[in-house]
C-alpha cells in the first residue's frame, strides 16, 4: 500500500489569507504547517508518499523535500503534477502510473485530524475486502457536514453518500482521509463514461456512491476527533475551538 497526498488545488476560497500561495503551506496555530499532518501520517503508515502538485508546485516541492529529508530520510517520496486543476478524481488518475497497481491511502494536503487512528481504518480495509473505507469524524455541529460529505450506514456498510448535503441526516462528517483498492480508479473511468464527462471534474464521493449503487462494498471508520478542511479563515477558527 502507498500513500497519496493531493495538494494541487489553487485554494481560491482561501486566497484572501494565503495571498496566492498554496494553502497547504499555511501555518496553523499549534500544528505547524498544514501539510505537515498529511506528510507525517502518510509516511509513518506506509513509508511511501506520492504527492500530487499543481498550484505553486515548486514551492510545495521545496517545502516537502526539506521536511522529508529532515524527519523521514528513509521514506520513498515521489511527485506527479496535475497541470490543469480538474479536481480530486482527475488528480488520482494523474498519479496512477506511480501506484503500479497498489492500493492506496488518500490524504488531502489541506486537512488535519486530531487524535487520528488510521491504523484502525487500514486494518478494517485489509480484513474486509471492501473497495474503500471512508474516514469520518463526528461533527459537533451537524451543519458542518454540509462542508464535506455525509455517510449513511446500513448493517455497518455505507448505503448512501452525499457531497455537501443541504440537510444532513446525521453527524457523520466524511473526510479526505480514505483508503482505496486500486480498482477504484476503474470506477472513476466508469463514472466518467456513464455521465458523458470528457474529463472527471466530479467528486470522489460521487464515484463512491456510483460504486455502492453498482454493488461494491464501501465501509466507514471513525478516525479522529476534531477536523479541519481549510477553505475559509472561519474553518481554522472553528477547528481550534473544537479541539
Amino acid at each position: 500500500m502507498k500513500s497519496v497526498i493531493l495538494c494541487a488545488g489553487e485554494g481560491t476560497r482561501a486566497s484572501a489569507h494565503t495571498n496566492g500561495a498554496n494553502k497547504c503551506l499555511t501555518e496553523i496555530q499549534n500544528h505547524g504547517v498544514l501539510i505537515d499532518y498529511s506528510l507525517k501520517t502518510a509516511i509513518e503508515l506506509t513509508g511511501v508518499a506520492i504527492v500530487l502538485v499543481g498550484h505553486r508546485a515548486e514551492a510545495v516541492r521545496e517545502y516537502i523535500d526539506a521536511f522529508v529529508t529532515k524527519y523521514y530520510p528513509q521514506a520513498q517520496l515521489y511527485y506527479a503534477e496535475q497541470r490543469e486543476r480538474r479536481g480530486i478524481c482527475d488528480g488520482l488518475l494523474c498519479i496512477e502510473p506511480l501506484l503500479s497497481g497498489d492500493d492506496f491511502l488518500m490524504f488531502l494536503g489541506d486537512e488535519i485530524i486530531t487524535q487520528p487512528s488510521h491504523k484502525k481504518m487500514t486494518e478494517l480495509f485489509s480484513h474486509s475486502g471492501a473497495l474503500a473505507v471512508c474516514g469520518y469524524v463526528r461533527a459537533k455541529n451537524i451543519g458542518d457536514v454540509r462542508k464535506t460529505y455525509s455517510l449513511q450506514l446500513t448493517d455497518g456498510k455505507v448505503s448512501d453518500i452525499t457531497e455537501k448535503p443541504s440537510n444532513p441526516v446525521n453527524n457523520l462528517m466524511g473526510t479526505g482521509n480514505c483508503v482505496f483498492r486500486n480498482t477504484f480508479l476503474d470506477h472513476i473511468r466508469g463514472y466518467c463514461k456513464k455521465t458523458s464527462s470528457y474529463k472527471p471534474y466530479f467528486s470522489f464521493p460521487d464515484v463512491l456512491k456510483y460504486a455502492v449503487d453498482s454493488g461494491e462494498t464501501v465501509l466507514a471508520c471513525e478516525i479522529g476527533k476534531a477536523y479541519l478542511n481549510f477553505n475559509y479563515m472561519d474553518d481554522i477558527a472553528s477547528f481550534l475551538q473544537g479541539e
